[in-house]
């Protein structure tokens, strides 16, 4: 019988020298190279780059953290259009972090944060204030002014938040902590290049999509021009969270019509209470307008919105079924799904109304 055949085992890795050792990123693992073919000869090594297909638990390096304190002039940007919006918050701003590569921990993310627009129409004089000046300077190749600054740092930014917003690295940083930013107000990370050009107008798509979040009640009047000239209007704009609706109730006296906006977004619960569905709170809502006393002889006029975040949710494979079990086993494909979830979504709003709408 022969003897079985000895096999050497492969050789150890070989370890990085300590020179080389102290050029890679803080944080990073230490990667060996191993002989090839036996011929003494090192593996090829690449430079240290933003990743382009991580594994899930992919580490930030220093990198994104030099990318990260060259976009700290973001933060300085933001504070000046808030003193220059809202000159009464200007107190209360924080001041910019003191960051220092290598040390810095990782930003926190508590809660979604927007910008909102506080009862009061003080932010309209100053932006008309504003608008002013631009108009006068127009012509004149005057770049020197506060809002010219602003364009400039921002266009200086430009590149690396392109640069951060499609690394994979900081997606999965995303996913692994639920954060879904295209879910939120005023996205426009997939518009970087054109937003942050030097000779960027917005567009009326991009003045809807930058809608501001109202705190409180403002209220609106105009006058109107034509048809019943004269006629003056009152509009009052009310905050829909629920903190803010108790302070509705002082207005629905004599109230002649109300418009209801109904989120699309089926997958998002309530910032306030993250065990209830978004979409659920609003059927119930609707439920309580509808059987209010008050607005027995109001108009009660229904929209749905948030269509694009319905599209781009159901183009992410995201079922409709896992936040709405009673949708069961319909279709979840974009190509259809969007009118199948508005028409499932339109019958419990229907049957709480006194009144069918188109």
């Amino acid at each position: 019988m022969e003897s079985p055949t000895w096999t050497p085992p492969p050789p150890p890795p070989i370890p990085l020298s300590e020179k080389a050792r102290g050029k890679l990123p803080a944080g990073a693992p230490v990667p060996t190279a191993s002989p090839a073919n036996g011929g003494g000869k090192k593996a090829a090594t690449r430079s240290i780059r933003f990743s382009t297909q991580p594994p899930n638990d992919a580490p930030l390096t220093d990198v994104h953290r030099r990318a990260r304190l060259r976009l700290l002039p973001l933060l300085s940007i933001e504070g000046e259009m808030t003193r220059q919006l809202f000159p009464e918050l200007a107190a209360g701003l924080n001041p910019l972090p003191d960051v220092s590569l290598g040390t810095s921990a990782p930003p926190s993310l508590p809660g979604v944060k927007e910008v909102c627009v506080r009862a009061g129409n003080g932010w309209k004089t100053v932006l008309a204030s504003l608008q002013a000046q631009g108009e006068k300077g127009k012509g004149k190749g005057n770049q020197n002014g506060p809002i010219d600054e602003l364009t400039t740092s921002l266009s200086g930014c430009k590149d690396d938040m392109i640069a951060l917003w499609e690394d994979q690295a900081v997606r999965a940083v995303l996913r692994r902590r639920s954060v879904r930013l295209q879910d939120m107000p005023g996205f426009f990370l997939n518009d970087i290049a054109r937003v942050a050009s030097l000779q960027y107008e917005p567009s009326d798509d991009d003045i809807v999509r930058a809608r501001l979040r109202t705190l409180g009640v403002e209220e609106h009047r105009f006058t109107m021009e034509t048809g019943a000239a004269g006629s003056e209007w009152y509009i009052y704009d009310v905050g829909g969270s629920r903190s803010n609706r108790p302070h509705w109730i002082p207005y629905f006296d004599d109230v002649q019509a109300i418009i209801f906006l109904a989120p699309l977004a089926f997958n998002l619960m309530l910032e306030e209470d993250s065990r209830v569905n978004r979409l659920e709170d609003s059927i119930s809502l609707w439920r309580e307008i509808c059987g209010n006393k008050l607005l027995e002889g109001a108009t009660l006029i229904l929209f749905f919105n948030k269509m694009d975040i319905l599209q781009a949710t159901l183009a992410s494979g995201i079922r409709v079924q896992k936040y709405v079990p009673s949708y069961a086993e319909q279709p979840n494909d974009t190509s259809v799904t969007s009118s199948v979830v508005i028409m499932y979504v339109h019958l419990p709003f229907y049957t709480f109304g006194d009144h069918p709408w188109d």
